[in-house]
């Protein structure tokens, strides 16, 4: 039985130089192993190629004819065949659409309102988007990054589903210059949210949310986990200053308010590389023009928060952890020194301070005016 997710979701390869790659008469590194890995997780998937009967029987003879729920073969690819796709799915899904070229697969599919991934590798790299609907919503370099885009939050939201109860006792390991370092986050939050109203991104339980809530005007805190939020709501909250809401981090644009801070601790670090461009653009779009944020997260240390997993061809990484009823899970969590994080802000922010401890690294900054 397939492993699937809460949200029904579908994905629409293209064939040549995505799944396939032509210079080597051979699917593309790690096409099978992403096939595979969609189609445990109930993924409903589509195939589109530009060719004849010819390109029909190799795809056949590749053996990927079975993933697919349905494959269009065409001498002209088209944005109906990518609206044909789209539609074959119930109302609802998450379509994306994964090709290489700007100028047709991702053109195409922006046409349809489908959510695209641009797969830059090989003789179309270097070809970029001319106007604003070849503009990909994400960009990949290799295959297996797509499962980042598609799948990152379901495995991270069962996580932490199912820690939320003992969430807040990674807090309290007794290790005096960890406890020292959330000592100073703390006071850096309570003056970073002073008189604010404040837009806290992944809240959790509300650890942190507790802490700027002594000094805020009002937060608004959100988690795309009920049990998390569920905890959080059990607090104390003698300033009936904080409502919470169940919100999906890449999709804030429906939430109600006027923000003149935006705060994320303990999130930055499971958004997907791939990701963070869309997580930082519709985080800061939340937010008042020129509002101040505050980020903060783990610094890598060996040993602690269980074993870093590497994966061959991703540039994400990821922690095994274990949960007090002996159930394992594998999620992702990406560490950062100073000079990455400052690299990564730059399109998005000024007057970046950053501040890096032993275990923790807190960032903060304004946003840039928005055009």
């Amino acid at each position: 039985m397939a492993d699937t997710i809460g949200v029904m979701k579908a994905m629409i390869f293209d064939y040549n130089r995505t799944i396939y790659n032509p210079d080597k008469d051979q699917l593309t590194d790690g096409a099978m192993d992403v096939l595979e890995i969609l189609r445990a997780k109930g993924v409903a998937l589509f195939l589109i190629a530009k060719g004849d009967e010819e390109r029909r029987r190799r795809i056949v003879s590749l053996g990927i004819e079975p993933f697919f729920q349905r494959i269009i073969v065409n001498q002209q690819k088209s944005a109906d065949d990518y609206r044909i796709c789209a539609e074959a799915n119930p109302p609802g899904t998450e379509v994306f659409a994964v090709g290489d070229r700007v100028k047709e697969e991702i053109r195409h599919a922006n046409s349809c309102d489908i959510s695209t991934i641009w797969f830059r590798n090989g003789k179309f790299a270097s070809e970029f988007p001319a106007d604003e609907i070849e503009q990909p919503l994400h960009t990949v370099t290799s295959l297996r990054e797509v499962l980042s885009v598609v799948l990152p939050m379901h495995d991270l939201e069962d996580y932490y589903r199912k820690r939320a109860q003992e969430y807040e006792e990674i807090y309290h390991r007794p290790d005096p210059v960890r406890q020292q370092e959330q000592r100073e986050i703390a006071d850096a939050i309570r003056e970073f949210a002073l008189r604010k109203h404040v837009l806290e991104v992944a809240c959790g339980t509300g650890y942190w949310t507790e802490v700027a809530a002594k000094t805020a005007a009002h937060i608004l805190a959100v988690d795309a986990a009920p049990e998390m939020l569920a905890v959080a709501k059990t607090k104390q909250w003698p300033g009936h200053n904080v409502d919470f809401q169940v919100g999906d981090a890449y999709a804030l644009g429906n939430l109600h308010g006027s923000f003149d801070a935006g705060l994320s601790l303990c999130w930055f670090s499971h958004i997907p590389k791939a990701r963070i461009t869309d997580f930082l653009g519709g985080f800061h779009a939340a937010l008042q023009d020129g509002a101040v944020v505050c980020l903060a997260d783990n610094v890598f240390v060996e040993g602690v928060g269980g074993v870093l997993v590497r994966k061959p061809g991703l540039q994400d990484t990821f922690k095994v952890r274990t949960l007090s009823d002996g159930t394992s899970h594998e999620i992702l969590k990406n560490y950062y020194v100073e000079a990455e994080l400052r690299e990564m802000l730059v399109p998005f922010a000024t007057d970046v301070r950053i501040t890096m401890g032993n275990y923790f690294w807190r960032v903060e900054y304004r946003t840039a005016r928005k055009s």
